[in-house]
């Protein structure tokens, strides 16, 4: 469903409720959705990169541990595919958006600048 943008919105409730205090639910997910993100045209990744954010902005005991766990892997993934110019402005904007709409996962960009600042930046 997700590859063809059908039904985001119940994608991301589903994801939502799945991933809910569940760390194997969590990683069965965003590995899905990451492989989505890393092997899609940029025309396909909005609905990918949808349900990410949603997933990984979820709040429970786990949220600290998932925001870790799934940017830590989506920075891998964007690092993997700047040759992509279109996808990887895509993702981008997606964690910006992210970062902007919820302080923990911008905390964490912000702790973490060493992994991505130099590469992103200054390539």
């Amino acid at each position: 469903l997700l590859k063809d943008g059908l039904h985001v919105a119940a994608i991301c409730d589903l994801c939502e409720h799945l991933c809910y205090e569940s760390r194997d639910a969590t990683e069965t997910a965003l590995h899905v959705i990451l492989s989505g993100i890393d092997t899609m045209d940029n025309e396909q990744l909005g609905p990918y990169l949808t349900t990410f954010c949603h997933v990984v902005d979820l709040a429970d005991s786990l949220a600290a541990w998932r925001i870790d766990w799934a940017l830590q892997r989506l920075l891998h993934v964007i690092s993997n595919n700047m040759r992509y110019k279109q996808a990887t402005i895509s993702c981008m904007r997606a964690l910006l958006s992210l970062c902007v709409l919820s302080s923990r996962p911008r905390r964490w960009m912000l702790h973490q600048r060493a992994l991505w600042v130099k590469e992103w930046l200054l390539s």
